[in-house]
C-alpha cells in the first residue's frame, strides 16, 4: 500500500457494506405484533419485576422472547427491560445492593451509571462529577 485510500490510494474494500441491522418480513411482523400488543417490556420502574403472566391467556411476545433468550444462553431467566436505566435498577437489586451500601463505578463512564436515582437512593450518597 503506497497511499491511504482517503488520500487518493486504492481502497482495500470496494464492495458496499451489508445493510445493518439485518432483518426481513419475519422481524417486521414480530415488531408490529409487539407494538400493537402494548406489552413492550416486563419491568415497570419502581414497581419491581413482573415475571408472571396468566397461563390462561396467550403469552406475550415479550414473555416468549425472555424464555427463548434464557434458553439460548443457558440461563434460568431472561428479562426484557425498557431501557438502560431500568437495567441498572435490575442489576443493583440482583446483586443485593441495599441503602447505605457503597457502589463503585469506573471513572470513565456515562454519568447515568453513577448518578442513577436508584443508585443514589440505595447508597444514600450524592453523585459527583461533571455532566
Amino acid at each position: 500500500m503506497e497511499q491511504l485510500a482517503m488520500l487518493g490510494g486504492k481502497p482495500v474494500r470496494t464492495a458496499p457494506w451489508p445493510r445493518w441491522p439485518v432483518f426481513d418480513e419475519r422481524e417486521e411482523r414480530a415488531v408490529l405484533e409487539v407494538l400493537r400488543s402494548g406489552h413492550w417490556w416486563r419491568h415497570s420502574y419502581g414497581q419491581g419485576v413482573e415475571l408472571a403472566e396468566s397461563e390462561e391467556q396467550p403469552q406475550s411476545m415479550v414473555a416468549r422472547f425472555q424464555r427463548a433468550f434464557a434458553r439460548a444462553h443457558d440461563c434460568r431467566y431472561g428479562i426484557c427491560a425498557a431501557n438502560g436505566t431500568v437495567t441498572l435498577e435490575i442489576a443493583l437489586r440482583a446483586v443485593g445492593v441495599k441503602p447505605g451500601d457503597e457502589v463503585i463505578v469506573p471513572a470513565y463512564t456515562l454519568r447515568k451509571v453513577f448518578d442513577h436515582p436508584l443508585a443514589l437512593r440505595y447508597s444514600g450518597k450524592h453523585g459527583v462529577g461533571k455532566a
